[in-house]
């Protein structure tokens, strides 16, 4: 009898217990590439619904201000995004700050999003709480990287060079609804488009386009996504889990070391130097209707020192090697025999 009473007590008394252990669940404390596997048939982060706490240094600010939050942090294992889509918390994510997040990792691989841009495959922490380490702390530099934003660089702090804008500056909307900036930068003599995203909220999204003319570098937080049409029919999917920038901010997009578009001869404006910066293999791609078929290729440091020169006949593409130089700027500069020539910065990256 005892017994059965116990029994009937423990379930009048399961709601609350339940609700009290929701409650006080314990977020377990991870590093960050505990928590960010990535199953490469799937796409589907391992850790989805894991509850955890984080403890990093922020790198971005808030790119979804003021109503929403959406920054990065890392760690010395890697990095992560941190939204929040119903509240700020009072906190302004300001690029030095040593934070501890707490909050489930989520995933929208069902595009369930109701908004016209949704971060399709991102992996985040949906933060439902966070506080401060007192001080400011140093953010690591971004990471140089060639032409393609790919999974292992997501929520990174990154650096394109060597890019130029073609489009997408103007407000983009849904149904009247503004919701940010899409525009889109090419580099490789345009054979290699580079997608960004630049929110209302941010004070970039005030300024005005950059220039076609002049190649510039850019850096900011890979994140991924997938975003609908702005016209009849609305809503219609235009591209899923695609990889984009999310540059910084003001200031973040300066003026390249490379020459500006303006400088390339036009006897080769199809030639392409890539990928670039390189850790030592360039592809240099040479137009077949330029006559003779043969030209010069020549590499000098920014001293002026020539470190190699050599005539080759021309056959769609050439592997130019500097596995053996350092890392730095080079210029490379291309004769062909009726006096054309091409001259363009290159840089070498660490291996």
């Amino acid at each position: 009898m005892k017994n059965l009473k116990f029994i009937v007590l423990l379930f009048l008394l399961f709601p609350v217990l339940n609700t009290y252990s929701k409650s006080k669940k314990v977020a377990i404390r991870y590093k960050i590439n505990q928590i960010n596997g990535y199953n490469k048939k799937t796409g589907v982060s391992d850790s989805i619904g894991a509850y955890c706490r984080l403890d990093g240094i922020v790198q971005s600010p808030n790119f979804l201000a003021p109503k929403q939050l959406y920054f990065s942090i890392f760690d010395s294992t890697g990095a992560m995004a941190v939204r929040n889509t119903n509240s700020v918390f009072g906190y302004t994510p300001t690029p030095g700050d040593s934070v501890h997040v707490r909050g489930t990792l989520m995933q929208d691989t069902n595009r369930k999003s109701s908004s016209a841009f949704s971060f399709t495959a991102l992996t985040w922490l949906n933060l439902d709480s966070i506080w401060l380490t007192p001080g400011s702390y140093p953010v690591r530099k971004p990471i140089v990287i060639g032409d393609t934003l790919r999974e292992k660089y997501e929520s990174q702090l990154v650096t394109i060079q060597n890019v130029f804008y073609t489009k997408g500056w103007d407000g983009d909307s849904v149904n009247g609804t503004s919701y940010g900036r899409i525009p889109t930068f090419k580099r490789n003599g345009g054979n290699v488009k580079v997608q960004m995203r630049i929110f209302f909220g941010m004070d970039l999204y005030k300024d005005p386009a950059p220039s076609t003319k002049n190649k510039v570098d850019i850096t900011g937080i890979v994140s991924q996504g997938y975003n609908f049409s702005i016209s009849p029919p609305y809503r219609k999917l235009i591209d899923s889990n695609t990889y984009f920038l999310i540059p910084i901010d003001t200031g973040y997009i300066k003026q390249s070391l490379i020459s500006n578009i303006e400088e390339e001869n036009p006897v080769f404006e199809s030639t392409g130097i890539y990928p670039n910066p390189s850790t030592g293999i360039f592809n240099i791609t040479i137009p077949g209707n330029i006559a003779p078929k043969q030209v010069l290729i020549e590499v000098s440091d920014l001293t002026g020192r020539q470190i190699f020169s050599k005539p080759i006949l021309i056959s769609g593409s050439y592997a130019l090697n500097l596995l053996a130089y350092p890392a730095g700027i080079y210029v490379v500069r291309i004769t062909s025999s009726d006096g054309s020539i091409l001259r363009k910065k290159i840089i070498k990256l660490e291996e």
